[in-house]
């Protein structure tokens, strides 16, 4: 089941910017700002996160592995460096946007936390939930209650 299915036209007035970053312990933490129509939230994630993405969406999908910038091991923690890559990382997640325009792949709709803050997200990781609990509820006797 793809997580981030979206009606046509929908997911056209979506933006996603890295608007800054955060040094926790001795790795960067990068700050994902995500809009689609009206609705806008915030993910935190490091270049490892990115990389794993990345992993699994060349395997899935068949993406460039050139698309993700390379890792760095000395002066990663650098101003300079950081601010690059941050713009580098912003590029790959706009061209994976692109390339995926109607139907984000489960992976990448995880990543940006659509199943949490976007409708088509949210109703699909319910349905999900559902399809593996949903015998369990019924056997139960106990009624389902959706929590925002």
């Amino acid at each position: 089941m793809e997580a981030g299915r979206f009606a046509e036209g929908q997911f056209e007035g979506k933006e996603i910017r890295i608007i800054g970053s955060e040094l926790v312990e001795n790795y960067t933490v990068y700050i994902i700002e995500v809009k689609v129509g009206n609705h806008q939230w915030t993910v935190k994630h490091r270049y490892s996160d990115f990389h794993e993405l990345h992993e699994k969406l060349t395997a899935e999908k068949k993406i460039d592995k050139n698309l993700l910038p390379p890792k760095k091991i000395i002066g990663k923690n650098s101003k300079t460096f950081i601010e690059k890559r941050q713009k580098e990382l912003e590029a790959y997640l706009q061209t994976l946007l692109t390339k995926f325009p109607y139907a984000a792949p489960k992976m990448l709709s995880f990543f940006l936390n659509f199943h949490l803050y976007e409708i088509n997200g949210i109703t699909a990781a319910l349905a999900e939930q559902l399809f593996h609990k949903g015998e369990q509820l019924l056997l139960a006797g106990e009624a389902f209650c959706l929590k925002p």
